[in-house]
């Protein structure tokens, strides 16, 4: 009470709360920062450079993205049998010409069957394009076959083909008609080689290939010039085997089944020489 009484409330100071500080004004940058990466543990960002990205892998170009390459093959091919049919350069023989053009040369046929076997091995490995290599040969093999047929028909039919046609020692040489076909003829069993070696045209798959006809037609063209020459070296041949077989006997040869073993050691003594 007294203490009360000595010291009144209304004589005590009014206590007051002591004022605040100035309140720090935040850097706006470094908020940001601080923003932008956690307190707990130090970024490294800033020292590591960003890794590039990968790029993506290129598909191979292969060769049957868009057809473009079985267009160009075409071409090529189409090329080819253009060139294996065309007038040789150079100067001629006197008998070799025929209406002012020479016969075609050897090797025309290799020539093609090599493109074509090179390209057939190299997709061997890829069955889509394997089967499209061989649709793609028919178009410029058909035109080979009828540019070989409709150019050996007219020297079949001629009678120029037909005469003399074994060489005898007279004319030794085929006439410019005979080489003619003989070249064309050559043409076609050059290519039958190639198709043999890759096995193309023999129908042995179930699928196939679709090559037969060309294969036949190539073995006709063939056929039609090799058979005729043939026939007439076997006329020319088989009067003089048939002669040389009956030797007359020489003077006292012995008869029965010794002459007959007699003449046929000089048969072959005459067969051998020859």
């Amino acid at each position: 009470m007294y203490n009360a009484l000595k010291t009144p409330s209304f004589f005590r100071p009014i206590s007051r709360p002591s004022s605040p500080g100035p309140t720090p004004i935040p850097d706006p940058m470094m908020n940001a920062d601080r923003a932008a990466r956690p307190l707990s543990k130090l970024s490294l960002s800033n020292f590591r450079r960003p890794s590039p990205s990968p790029v993506a892998g290129r598909a191979p170009s292969t060769v049957t993205q868009d057809g473009s390459y079985m267009e160009v093959l075409s071409l090529k091919l189409s090329e080819a049998v253009s060139k294996a049919l065309t007038q040789p350069p150079g100067p001629a023989a006197p008998n070799e010409l025929l209406n002012g053009r020479r016969p075609i040369p050897a090797g025309r046929g290799r020539a093609l069957g090599a493109l074509i076997a090179s390209e057939i091995k190299a997709s061997r490995e890829n069955p889509h394009l394997y089967r499209a290599l061989l649709r793609t040969l028919h178009r410029p093999l058909s035109v080979l076959l009828s540019n070989l047929s409709s150019d050996l028909l007219p020297l079949l039919s001629s009678e120029t083909f037909h005469a003399n046609i074994s060489p005898t020692p007279q004319n030794p040489l085929p006439n410019a008609t005979q080489l003619h076909a003989l070249g064309l003829a050559s043409l076609a069993g050059e290519l039958l080689e190639t198709f043999d070696g890759l096995g193309l045209g023999l129908e042995t798959d179930m699928r196939g290939d679709g090559l037969k006809n060309i294969r036949e037609g190539l073995v006709s063209v063939v056929k039609r010039v090799v058979d005729p020459i043939m026939n007439a070296m076997k006329k020319e041949l088989l009067p003089v085997l048939e002669a040389l077989e009956t030797v007359p006997n020489a003077p006292g040869a012995p008869r029965g089944s010794d002459a007959n073993l007699f003449e046929g050691i000089i048969t072959l003594c005459y067969l051998n020489d020859s």
